[in-house]
């Protein structure tokens, strides 16, 4: 509420809509850390959500097994969060965080594709992703890789660039590196020009 209340008010109407919608579908949701159980509540079926994204995403990143997650709330159980859409005994989307003191990292979601379409789960569930981290006091909020689009009309949140440093620490590392340097910038030349 204090979020929406600070957005203007045309992307205020839009986003209340959005609410709505997901509020018309009687979605149960609920929120555990993995202190809290919430590797157990992510089943092989749940896991299928996290499939349906992936495989329409445009950045793909390795593949997770479900496992990953579940070790992940059973290693990090103070710093996980899991957020659980239920229609009736089913989820129908799920997101999972990581955090600390200061910073929030919504890693990933999964969905059902059908009920999206009509009750707007991805933004809702990112939404609900912004409501965790405002209670847990994150200064730094970085919401996943991509659906910029989505994210800058309804949230009003930017991508930002990121760089990483790279040195290898014997002579053959840092050959190989130079070689895989040279020829991305080779590419991107080339790409430049057509």
């Amino acid at each position: 509420e204090d979020y929406l209340s600070q957005v203007k008010s045309k992307r205020r109407r839009m986003l209340k809509g959005t609410l709505k919608k997901f509020a018309k579908g009687g979605f149960r949701v609920v929120t555990l850390t993995g202190r809290e159980g919430a590797a157990d509540l992510y089943t092989d079926k749940v896991h299928r959500l996290y499939e349906n994204v992936l495989s329409r995403s445009n950045v793909q990143f390795e593949y997770l097994p479900a496992e990953f997650f579940r070790e992940l709330a059973r290693r990090m159980p103070d710093n996980t969060s899991f957020i659980y859409a239920y229609r009736g005994d089913e989820v129908a989307a799920f997101a999972m965080s990581v955090f600390s003191d200061k910073s929030f990292h919504g890693l990933v979601l999964g969905l059902d594709y059908e009920l999206n379409r009509q009750y707007g789960l991805y933004f809702n569930m990112l939404f609900k992703s912004l409501d965790v981290a405002f209670r847990r006091g994150a200064h730094d909020i970085q919401l996943g890789q991509t659906a910029d689009t989505t994210k800058h009309a309804k949230l009003d949140i930017y991508q930002a660039p990121i760089s990483i440093y790279v040195k290898g620490a014997k002579g053959t590392v840092r050959a190989a590196l130079k070689v895989a340097r040279s020829e991305e910038h080779t590419s991107e030349l080339q790409s430049h020009h057509d």
